[in-house]
């Protein structure tokens, strides 16, 4: 795998992670690790981190050769 397939890859996966973070907040889904509830803002703060990780992703890797 080149470093431009990889770097696309991982922009998908991030954004895939984008997206179920934001349906969770759309629908108020509840989650529940170990019995307490995770609140809605920690899927606020996911949804930054990881659009920011799709969008340095495919900076990467659409400045990449191969």
């Amino acid at each position: 795998m080149g470093k431009k397939t990889f770097h696309l890859s991982v922009s998908g996966i991030f954004f895939i992670i984008f997206v179920l973070h934001f349906a969770r907040l759309v629908f108020r889904w509840e989650v529940v690790v170990s019995g307490v509830i995770i609140p809605g803002w920690v899927s606020i703060l996911a949804i930054l981190i990881a659009l920011t990780l799709v969008y340095y992703s495919n900076k990467f890797g659409k400045r990449l050769r191969n």
